[in-house]
């Protein structure tokens, strides 16, 4: 339907399927100022149907559009079982007049969108883009360089649309995309994901378009990025997917929040938050119930990222992050950093367990103030293989102080030979502070300088060095004396010649280790160990060897560490 200078015709549908193929498609269309009393729009299309809705072929679709003058586009319903949008068919709001874009709401039960299949609502003059609103029972997967997207354009004055997911499963694969992109004045939509199961993000698309969620201020654009906000059971991000808040204008990027059990990021799945202009990237909040993983590889960037480009001025971005465990691996990073003349932002990191095997955390600047890293650690910080917790400032040999470093956790192991460092060093500026509270730290040092060892400093290049301060507990009673046990112990052999003695029939005593991480008599290919009725430990007595109900029971001395690093709380054997 077609109108101008008023209102286009509805178009609505009630049936059992509806197929739009090989460029077949429905659409409104407004031309013209409309009435001087009411603003005039673009018909609605409605569609209503109880099994399935298939548009398939390039042209094909449902299309509203504001062409010229004042007014708004119509908007676009569907309501069905099953929608699928495939080989470059279409959902479309367009308002290239003065007014508003209209609306898309999607009602079904599956969603598919497949070898560029679109969904797209865009400003082009003056006006807002429209809203998107999709409400999927079961599952959404968007395939093969496919897209949801909400525009403000170059020569437009607006608001971009929001973008509304719920659904149970939500999947995109081989370069598809969901975005907000703001190209002119005003600000970018904002995206909230709600999937009750799981997010999975992975693949580069034939095109080269990377799978992920972006939203963007383009260069020359005036404004804010839109946020992006995902609720769901589980994340996933890997094969070089991405999630992206940008900013290359005066406007600051967007700020990027998940709400999730479990967040993992694999072989160059990331989530980034970047300024290339005066904007201030935008800050990544990782509010996670159970369990972080990031696990990266040689080739591929992966992890948590906020930073600023060498041409930028602004700040760089924070992150946030408090599982129960977080575990960074084979090169996995969560950095903050400034190329530009900027700051960088800081990390701050809550957890009850941080491992890091070749893992990185990073704040650092290429001439400005170092950022701030700050670790609570409940129970254990392990470091292993070459791992580093950083922050750097002039690492392109100019100014800046380093940043700090303030670290809380039960216990801190670093094998020495590992090579893994905390470090808060400067090059021309001064070194930063590592503050360190422990009950115990195993492995890792205090050195002026790096060494091939796992060290802990606080250095400049050029400055004055900086300041370690560590409080722990004084470990200096355990021992090195201890070899390591074979796995299957002969328990007669142990105490033959000790001052452990067995008891005789009639006292029965033994001792048992059981449970976990004890010996199981039964397990494949173990020699047999020999048992003793349960019974008590008992004190020795030099001069009399016979032990009786109401002795003393000795105390340990001592505690001991054996070469695999295990502790074992023990007395001295004299005989």
């Amino acid at each position: 339907t077609i109108a101008k200078n008023s209102n286009s015709g509805n178009i609505e549908i009630k049936t059992g399927s509806l197929f739009l193929t090989n460029g077949g498609y429905m659409s409104t269309a407004l031309f013209g100022e409309g009435s001087a009393d009411e603003i005039q729009s673009a018909g609605d299309i409605k569609i209503n149907a109880r099994d399935t809705v298939k548009i398939d072929g390039e042209f094909s679709g449902l299309i509203t559009n504001l062409l010229n003058g004042a007014g708004e586009s119509g908007n676009i319903e569907v309501e069905t079982k099953s929608l699928s949008i495939s080989n470059g068919a279409r959902l479309n709001t367009i308002s290239a007049g003065k007014g508003n874009a209209g609306n898309i709401e999607l009602i079904t039960g599956t969603l598919s969108l497949d070898n560029s299949g679109f969904i797209i609502t865009t400003t082009l003059n003056t006006g807002d883009a429209g809203q998107i609103d999709l409400n999927v029972a079961d599952s959404i997967l968007l395939s093969n360089s496919s897209l949801i997207s909400s525009n403000v354009g170059a020569e437009a004055e607006g608001k971009g649309g929001s973008i509304n997911i719920n659904t149970q499963d939500l999947r995109l694969i081989d370069g598809s995309r969901i975005t907000s992109t703001l190209e002119g004045k005003g600000r970018g939509g904002d995206m909230n994901i709600n999937a009750s199961e799981f997010v999975n993000l992975s693949g580069i698309g034939s095109d080269g378009l990377l799978s992920g969620i972006f939203t963007l201020t383009a260069t020359g654009a005036s404004g804010d990025a839109g946020n992006i906000t995902v609720n769901t059971g589980n994340f996933n991000i890997k094969d070089d997917a991405i999630v992206n808040a940008r900013t290359f204008n005066d406007g600051n990027a967007g700020n990027i929040t998940f709400n999730t059990n479990t967040f993992e990021a694999k072989n160059g799945g990331r989530v980034n938050t970047t300024t290339n202009s005066s904007g201030n990237a935008g800050t990544i909040t990782l509010n996670i119930k159970d369990k972080i993983t990031l696990s990266g590889n040689e080739q591929l960037q992966t992890g948590l990222f906020a930073s600023t480009s060498p041409e930028s001025s602004g700040t760089g971005g924070s992150i946030f992050i408090d599982p129960r465990l977080v575990i960074i691996e084979n090169g996995a990073a969560v950095s903050v950093g400034s190329d530009g003349i900027g700051d960088a932002g800081n990390i701050f990191l809550e957890s009850g367990t941080l491992q890091l095997d070749n893992g990185f955390i990073t704040a650092q600047t290429a001439s400005t103030q170092g950022g701030n890293i700050d670790l609570q650690i409940s129970e254990l910080l392990l470091f292993r293989n070459g791992s580093r917790i950083t922050t750097t400032a002039g690492n392109q040999q100019f100014g800046g102080n380093g940043g700090n470093i303030d670290i809380n956790s039960k216990f801190i192991v670093a094998p020495q030979n590992e090579d893994s460092d905390i470090t808060a060093n400067a090059f021309s500026g001064n070194g930063g502070r590592v503050n360190i509270n422990s009950n115990g730290i195993f492995g890792i040092e205090t050195q002026q300088r790096l060494t091939n060892k796992s060290d802990i400093t606080a250095s400049s290049e050029k400055g004055i060095s900086g300041e370690t301060n560590i409080n722990t507990d004084d470990t200096s009673s355990i021992q090195n004396s201890f070899t390591e046990l074979s796995p299957n112990i002969d328990t007669d052999a142990i105490i033959a010649n000790s001052c452990i003695a067995r008891g005789n029939k009639k006292q029965e005593n033994s001792f048992r280790n059981t449970g976990s991480g004890g010996l199981a008599s039964n397990r494949p290919g173990n020699v047999l160990t020999s048992e003793y009725i349960t019974g008590e430990v008992r004190n020795i007595d030099s001069k009399n060897q016979v032990w009786k109900k109401g002795d003393a029971i000795v105390e340990p001395q001592g505690l001991y560490r054996m070469k695999n690093g295990e502790l074992l709380l023990s007395r001295e054997c004299t005989n």
